[in-house]
């Protein structure tokens, strides 16, 4: 084999790379050649660039020189469009595109194309904040390019009416309607119907809502609903100013997305591909950008938006319950003094702002509880290890489980303080129990709101030696699904908490997770999904297995929750499943009161 046709032997990291390139680059090239259709834009280029480099060093240190050369020339030429900061002229884009055709997979070595395989997230290029390249990055990532010079771009032009002007007749001149703009004065702006960079009525943005809403009933799973609503609606009394501002939100909405107006400054954004686990950090990053926008006359109006992002998969019947269901999640963290995003995940359990002020209440006195279930052993393992469940003593002494608070918390924007209360609790909970009466393994479920806070390890490292606990004490859950959304945070939060001695578990963890996760994020348990303990097809026990023997080979421990009867014992248990959780064992008490010894199978 000629040498230029050979991939050099390398590293396990590197090897990883390579195995990749065949997928990445067919990836960066679909990018790039949807940018060239739709046009170009500043964001995405800059993404563009980084993923070239990225990949030009790769082929460089396979020995696929004459690929690396025309990567690192897309890239040159990429980054020449940053200073000072423009998108391409017609010259430019031309010297683009025909670098972009240049870059196929066809042009790999065969044993780089033989050895293929798909782009998952495994430990690959990544930017700095850990997410790997080529995929969809998460809205925190065009934070990385908020240092940067302004892009220009055109002056703001007048927001059209609600409802856009019939196409004019062959020959005739379209409809043109003028309208104030603060900053560049008055502009014409001839508009038709179905523009999709005007306003859309309300009426039929719901509409659209209702459309998806039946697609999910064939098995569409993505799309959100964002709702701008501003903390100070006096900001927005300004008709024209309101103009000027929705423009801007047109400008920040993706393709294919909608906006709408409600006439008294909010604005609605649907966008029917959003990924629900990644809504937060969306609706984060254009409330950001809104913040630091200058409006007004003199450029000097800062509009602050609270946002309510509501999931189609919330269980909202119509567009109509779906707007008032996200507006309620804004109102009620209104009520207890938030402002910010608010996520709606499920309407049935929006809360009412009572129960978000008794939280709220609780978290600075009493009233939160914590209940311990035991987690049991299938296969002989004798140490004692419980999951750790919240509660609320309400108003009456009713008893709010952990279904109740999370969504309350997280529409209130009180997860992360939920997060620190119940670790704080279980830590001084084990101090107190001597060392000599074998300290048990506690479960503690964590949010993303934790994870993705830079001291968290740090508080954790501090409790664990003010009361004197082991940190294998300690086991930090985290859902499957938040990590898919913020994986550079999370590796480095796990990594500081597994340093320091605590054990990591991932929650509701399925077939169709992928297991490249566990080697980015090494956890020591993986909790599993409900919904696959649950299947009674004729398949599903062949599935358990074959997952739970792809968790076993990757030396990571299988929890199996919410067991209610023997016959699911019988299943986990020839499953290779380590441990159960459920009722079945023992429902949830104050104490560590559970006999492991006798309870071993």
């Amino acid at each position: 084999m000629p040498d230029r046709d050979r991939v050099p032997e390398q590293p396990d990291r590197q090897r990883h790379y390579v195995m990749q390139l065949p997928q990445r680059l067919a990836q960066l090239r679909r990018h790039g050649e949807r940018m060239r259709r739709s046009g170009w834009d500043i964001n995405m280029l800059h993404l563009l660039a980084v993923d070239a480099a990225t990949l030009a060093g790769v082929c460089r240190r396979a020995g696929i020189t004459a690929l690396a050369d025309d990567l690192d020339a897309l890239h040159a030429a990429t980054v020449a469009l940053f200073d000072p900061l423009r998108l391409p002229d017609s010259a430019s884009a031309a010297h683009l595109a025909h670098l972009i055709e240049r870059i196929t997979p066809e042009r790999l070595p065969a044993s780089a194309r033989d050895h293929s395989v798909p782009a998952l997230l495994v430990e690959s290029p990544a930017n700095d904040d850990g997410f790997p390249l080529l995929t969809r990055p998460p809205a925190q990532y065009w934070k990385r390019f908020d240092g940067l010079p302004a892009a220009p771009r055109p002056r703001p032009a007048p927001v059209v009416a609600a409802v856009p002007a019939p196409d004019p007749e062959p020959g005739a001149t379209p409809n043109v309607i003028t309208l104030p703009d603060r900053r560049a004065g008055d502009r014409r702006l001839p508009m038709h119907d179905g523009d999709e960079r005007s306003l859309v009525p309300l009426r039929e943005l719901l509409r659209r809502v209702d459309t998806l809403l039946a697609a999910r009933e064939a098995g569409a799973r993505n799309g959100a609903l964002l709702v701008f609503d501003p903390e100070d609606a006096a900001t927005l009394a300004d008709p024209g100013l309101r103009e000027v501002v929705a423009r801007f939100v047109l400008t920040i909405a993706g393709d294919g997305e909608s906006v709408a107006a409600d006439g008294n400054g909010r604005y609605l954004l649907l966008g029917p591909e959003r990924d629900p686990n990644l809504l937060e950090a969306w609706a984060l990053n254009l409330r950001d950008r809104i913040a630091r926008e200058p409006f007004g006359r003199d450029l000097a109006v800062q509009v602050v938006f609270d946002v309510g992002a509501g999931a189609l998969g919330c269980g909202a019947s119509d567009g109509a319950a779906l707007l008032d269901g996200t507006r309620r999640a804004i109102d009620n963290a209104r009520a207890v003094g938030r402002h910010g995003v608010f996520v709606l995940r499920d309407l049935a359990a929006l809360v009412d702002a009572g129960l978000v002020e008794e939280l709220r209440l609780a978290l600075d006195g009493t009233g939160l509880e914590v209940l311990f279930q035991p987690i049991m052993p299938l296969h002989g393992e004798h140490r004692a290890q419980f999951q750790a469940l919240v509660r609320l003593r309400g108003i009456g002494g009713k008893l709010h489980v952990a279904a109740e608070l999370i969504p309350a918390a997280e529409q209130a924007g009180l997860l992360a303080a939920v997060d620190r209360w119940v670790l704080q609790h279980c830590i001084a909970l084990l101090g107190a129990t001597p060392a000599s009466a074998d300290r048990p393994r506690l479960f503690v479920s964590q949010s993303i709101a934790s994870a993705t806070d830079p001291h968290a390890a740090e508080r954790l490292r501090e409790q664990l030696q003010a009361h004197a606990v082991d940190a294998s004490c300690i086991v930090l859950e985290l859902r499957s699904r938040d990590v898919l959304g913020a994986p550079g945070d999370v590796r480095r939060y796990a990594a500081a908490a597994q340093a320091c001695g605590a054990a990591l578990s991932l929650s509701g963890f399925g077939s169709t997770t992928d297991l490249h996760l566990l080697d980015a994020l090494t956890p020591d348990f993986v909790k599993l999904d409900v919904d696959l303990l649950q299947r009674n097809d004729a398949n599903a026990h062949e599935d358990l297995r074959l997952l739970v023997d792809g968790l076993h080979e990757r030396e990571v421990r299988v929890i199996a929750p919410r067991v209610e009867d023997a016959s699911a014992v019988a299943t986990l248990w020839s499953s290779g499943a380590d441990y159960i959780q459920g009722n079945f064992v023992q429902a949830a008490d104050r104490g560590f009161a559970f006999e492991f010894d006798g309870a071993v199978m």
